[in-house]
């Protein structure tokens, strides 16, 4: 049975399609009874019209980063409902990568945003392979925000660390109602998370500075090592079969 799954990512939406004997044969099409949106899936790709006919959001599929799904991997848009572009960017194995940019409804930038590249998909065929690390949408790098008016907003950057915790949080979706559901576990965990980096500088409407914010104290708060450490604790649990995360 095929089963198409929505789940909130950024501006967007996540789409997995469980694969029908490995082929996208036909067009799926499926509408949203609340909006009346449709949305047609097709090999290779989908896109989504609102009740008007209005194509606002397109992107391409691919199975090649799964056994089982069908999931978002290459260019993608959203659009606003007068067909002005909203955020556009690419996906590498379902999770955003590189540089996305979001647009006001006028044309304007809104927000330039980097994200890190997908981890390797081997490593989460191991048992001992944290959630947290599969699910983890990782901002990477520079961010940028503007004003409707034009002038910059505020500019800063974020750095990929392993942060240790006493907690960690499972994720899962019921197949039937596709609710969200979390677990939170007590333990001894290194997780990966998106830090603010270094100086941060805020701006008001009109171009003047607000503050300027150094958020290295809040990293030298917590106790943190390179996300290096995790890829390496992550191949030794899928080689090696130990404990991965401690």
């Amino acid at each position: 049975m095929l089963t198409i799954v929505f789940l909130p990512l950024l501006l967007s939406s996540q789409i997995i399609i469980e694969k029908q004997e490995n082929i996208l044969k036909d067009t799926i099409v499926k509408v949203n009874p609340n909006n009346g949106a449709k949305t047609s899936i097709f090999c290779g790709g989908y896109f989504v019209e609102d009740k008007e006919g209005q194509k606002i959001m397109e992107g391409d599929l691919s199975d090649a980063c799964s056994k089982n799904d069908f999931v978002m991997d290459g260019s993608y848009i959203a659009r606003y409902n007068n067909g002005s572009i909203k955020e556009q960017g690419f996906y590498e194995c379902g999770r955003p990568t590189g540089t996305w940019i979001s647009f006001y409804e006028d044309g304007a930038i809104r927000k330039v945003e980097s994200f890190s590249k997908s981890f390797p998909s081997e490593l989460f065929e191991s048992k001992n392979v944290s959630q947290n690390l599969e699910n983890e949408i990782l901002q990477d790098g520079p961010y940028v925000e503007y004003y409707p008016n034009g002038n910059l907003k505020l500019i800063g950057r974020y750095k990929v660390f392993e942060v240790r915790s006493d907690v960690d949080t499972l994720r899962s979706i019921d197949p039937e109602s596709y609710v969200l559901t979390e677990k939170v576990i007590q333990g001894d965990f290194w997780l990966v998370k998106s830090l603010k980096y270094g100086h941060w500088i805020y701006y008001n409407e009109d171009g003047k500075m607000l503050k300027k914010v150094n958020y290295m104290d809040d990293i030298h708060n917590m106790e943190t090592r390179e996300v290096g450490n995790l890829l390496w604790g992550a191949s030794a649990a899928v080689n090696d079969d130990k404990t991965f995360g401690k």
